[in-house]
């Protein structure tokens, strides 16, 4: 391929454009004001252009060099592009394009404000430039021409060395695509990934408003999603919701869930966004021993396979199915050992799900997008919830969109790998498990993972740079490795640091942005102008002051008082604002041009940075510890014991234990008759998850005068346990029959349930809501204060026996709440000043009231006197 690399510098009367082959040992080729050999060099057969950030200025002002525009057409240009205005809407150049391919380097670089000084740092080159202010308002002088070429040609041969870096894994994989999908190589590189991506699924952008029409794919179980985690992805469907309030907008954070996964060893915080899971337990030290091992379970192509799986590829596919086709072909050619063109279509597979999100890409498809990240959070969350349940021992270490960490017992390791393997099968993800001997975690994004062979695993910006830098990053790469040396085997940072002789590992690689007006260095007191970009090192040399970056303030933001909003108004006269930049050393060294040595370094500073980081891994911050202090929502998932190791009787008994730590409290009310009770929408729901969990099923049946619940062993259907109940007989005044049954059925149902579930509350099942009457109606006295001290085992067990005798004699309480709703209904229809009174009713209901007290002096079990009141209040609410 016929490939250059180049650059250009721009000034009032003078234009340089650099070309270099990317070759080792290749000649620099300089065209100064001559558009005539610019346009000779440029009509050479398949000729590619690179750059650096090519895309958004060297590219358009090469077309108003090579469409002959004058040296003040170039300048206007160029201004006009560094004013801020889109390159392409200059008039010169309006519906133009040049005649030779060209790609951009900083293409698909995650970090988007990194710049080529900042890469020229970040590979320990020299980050210079030149001296020669750009906006000077004559011709350049030779020597000023001379130094500008030689910058110029500097960072040329920079981005050759970053082409270099990338070349394997993004300009050869960019021209394989497109080989392998009929795209000549210019057409290929000359393209982002997400646009390639487009091109070879042959996607055409299509305009949606669906994005919120979220539906939860068959496959996810949602008896195996918590209510919480339901109700905020429910959210989508709310439009009264703002799409930048749900999701968040650029420098705002969107809504989210702050939960704790609870199970029998320990907590896990987890909070759920839009964009992803992810939770962890902080600051901890875990190790494997004889009883328990670390496994972190991950999936392979976590959005590519979900995209498959539940159906969420882009839908701006002339195929819809030619992204699985893609998926499918790379896999054949790993399978085949065939590298290189596995690794090449990896790069399309990795960008199509960032594309869907993209409104401007043809792939743009943001309900798909938002698909795939809501249905992988509950895919997990699904995982989470079975593993809690069926493994006794589990404790979560550190929870991900794409994975799990957990300790567990050695005795359960079998269990939880079936579990994984089901929830695979069900999901159609596949899941690549490492067992680490020891975690060191700071937080969900910092740790360290040490397995058994000694190799480590570090993520987060902390510890990632251990081993060294990239182009990408690479500023203290010691203070990195002195936390990795002494959190994994116990060197002091002093020994670590003290004993590097490499001072590149020392660099810190500091960057002023945009929004600034310069960098300036304090040095003997006095303020100097300085590049944007510079290396600083920290000094013993207490000439050296602190760095800052500097700006115009001629707006400030302020509250309208009328609207509401923040306003901008003017500064009046302008204030010039300076603030240190970020972890600036007191007494900072810039050496941009690698002179420094490390004798003349302030290790103690680079130490207490590292001892600092350290303190930040074993001890909570103050900040973490208030936001976990703070999250009410706590899941506590308990496991079950193996269903098939228990009959009948001993599943139920963990149904009743389960269902007593379930913690549901009563909220059906009648208010008629000041009578509180549990309701079968708060019974049912419960008592189903524990029954699927533990292997129960049950069924109730009725004839004219008995109910029957019946609970099976689903592993033994032989075994049985029955729970029955007479009909109470019918002195009932309802009238409309289908009523009269429902009424009957829900009531039993729920006494059946409250009896085979053994369900007890501390303060009782039949409390009523009003405070304590006497048998007149009136406020009763009480002679001792109620005590707030829990029950005693003993106490408890009273209750229980006591409640669980639905036969025995009813209870003061319940007399009291029949009391109190024959009063109310006295005084609804028995009241000549009530609307709905007349001398039919009150014969009617004053026959009713006698039979009823007739009935209360004459005894009642606990279950006729239930029946009773839900009667009464019915009459009531009629």
């Amino acid at each position: 391929m016929n490939i250059y690399i180049y650059d250009i510098e721009v000034f009032v009367d003078d234009w340089i454009v650099v070309f270099r082959r990317p070759e080792e040992n290749s000649d620099h080729i300089v065209i100064h004001n001559d558009n005539h050999h610019l346009r000779s060099f440029l009509s050479q057969p398949d000729i590619i252009l690179g750059g650096f950030n090519n895309k958004h200025y060297d590219n358009w002002i090469l077309l108003t060099m090579y469409l002959g525009g004058s040296n003040i057409e170039v300048k206007r240009h160029n201004d006009y592009i560094i004013n801020g205005n889109n390159a392409w809407e200059f008039p010169f150049v309006s519906y133009k394009k040049l005649p030779v391919s060209t790609f951009d380097l900083r293409d698909d670089i995650a970090d988007i404000g990194i710049s080529l000084k900042s890469i020229e740092g970040n590979l320990g080159l020299p980050i210079i430039e030149s001296s020669v202010n750009f906006n000077i308002d004559r011709k350049l002088t030779p020597g000023e021409l001379e130094e500008v070429i030689k910058y110029c040609k500097y960072d040329v041969d920079s981005t050759i060395k970053l082409y270099n870096e990338r070349l394997e894994d993004y300009i050869d994989a960019k021209i394989l695509v497109g080989e392998m999908y009929g795209l000549s190589p210019q057409e290929a590189v000359g393209l982002t990934n997400a646009k390639l991506s487009a091109k070879v699924l042959g996607a055409k952008l299509v305009k949606r408003t669906d994005e919120r029409e979220y539906i939860i794919p068959d496959n996810i179980d949602v008896n195996d999603i918590p209510q919480e985690v339901l109700n905020f992805f429910n959210l989508i469907h709310d439009k009264s919701i703002p799409d930048a309030k749900l999701f968040g907008s650029p420098g705002a954070k969107g809504m989210t869930l702050d939960i704790k996964f609870t199970t029998s060893y320990g907590t896990c915080p987890v909070t759920y966004a839009w964009g992803g899971v992810h939770g962890a337990k902080p600051c901890v030290i875990v190790e494997e021993d004889e009883e328990r091992v670390i496994i972190n379970q991950d999936v392979a192509s976590l959005y590519p396979s979900s995209m498959i799986n539940f159906g969420y590829c882009s839908r701006s596919m002339a195929d819809a199915k030619a992204y699985e086709s893609l998926v499918k072909r790379r896999l054949e050619y790993k399978r085949q050992g065939n590298k290189k063109q596995a690794n090449a279509l990896k790069l399309v597979v990795n960008t199509v799900y960032g594309a869907m999100l993209n409104m401007y890409n043809d792939l743009a498809d943001r309900w798909a997008g938002r698909s795939v990240c809501i249905s992988n959070q509950l895919a997990m969350t699904m995982l989470i919830v079975r593993l809690a349940r069926a493994c006794e021992t589990i404790d979560f270490i550190n929870i991900n969109t794409d994975g799990i960490m957990f300790s567990i017992a050695r005795r359960e390791v079998e269990l939880s790998e079936q579990i994984v393997n089901e929830w695979c099968k069900v999901t159609k993800f596949e899941m690549e498990r490492d067992d680490f001997s020891k975690v060191i975690q700071k937080d969900v994004n910092n740790y360290i993972g040490i397995k058994a062979d000694g190799s480590i695993k570090t993520k987060g910006g902390y510890v990632s740079l251990y081993k060294g830098g990239n182009f990408k990053t690479n500023s203290l790469s010691i203070v990195h490795k002195a936390i990795v040396d002494y959190l994994v085997n116990g060197i002091p940072p002093r020994d670590t640091i003290s004993n590097c002789k490499d001072i590149l590992k020392f660099q810190q690689i500091v960057k002023t942005g945009g929004t600034f007006d310069g960098t300036y260095h304090y040095i003997n007191g006095e303020k100097y102008e300085v590049q944007k970009v510079n290396r600083v090192y920290a000094v013993t040399d207490p000439t050296y002051g602190q760095i800052v970056k500097g700006k115009l303030v001629k707006f400030k933001r302020k509250k309208n008082k009328e609207t509401g909003k923040m306003d901008e108004v003017p500064v009046d006269p302008p204030k010039w604002q300076e603030e240190i930049i970020s972890e600036c050393p007191t007494h900072a060294y810039i050496d941009n041009t690698n002179k420094l040595t490390v004798d003349k370094l302030d290790l103690e500073y680079y130490i207490n940075m590292a001892n600092s980081r350290i303190d930040k891994y074993i001890n909570i911050d103050r900040k973490v510890k208030n936001k976990l202090d703070k999250i009410e929502k706590e899941i506590v998932i308990m496991a079950t014991a193996k269903a098939t190791s228990k009959n009948v009787f001993e599943k139920l008994l963990v149904a009743r234990e389960q269902f007593l730590n379930a913690g549901i409290k009563k909220t059906g009310i009648n208010r008629y008759a000041e009578y509180k009770y549990f309701t079968l929408e708060e019974i049912i729901p419960i008592k189903q998850k524990i029954f699927k969990d533990l292997g129960l099923s049950d069924i109730i049946s009725f004839t004219d005068s008995e109910a029957v619940l019946q609970i099976f062993n689903t592993d033994n259907t032989d075994e049985v346990v029955v729970f029955s109940s007479q009909l109470a007989p019918d002195e009932s005044m309802i009238k409309n029959p289908i009523q009269k049954v429902g009424a009957v059925q829900t009531y039993i149902r729920r006494y059946l349930y409250v009896l085979a579930l053994d369900i007890i509350e501390s303060d009782g099942i039949e409390e009523t809501t009003g405070k304590p009457v006497d048998e007149d109606g009136k406020p009763a006295k009480s002679g001792t204060k109620k005590s707030n001290r829990p029950a005693t085992n003993e106490e408890r067990e009273e209750v229980k026996e006591e409640l669980t005798d639905q036969d025995g004699d009813f209870t003061k309480t319940q007399k009291t709440a029949i009391t109190n709703g024959l009063k109310k209904l006295r005084a609804k229809y028995m009241d000549k000043d009530n609307v709905v009174f007349d001398d039919d009713l009150e014969k009617k209901y004053s026959k009713y009231i006698s039979a009823t007290v007739k009935k209360v002096k004459q005894g009642l079990t606990k279950s006729e006197a239930d029946a009773l009141l839900i009667e009464i209040g019915e009459k009531v609410a009629e």
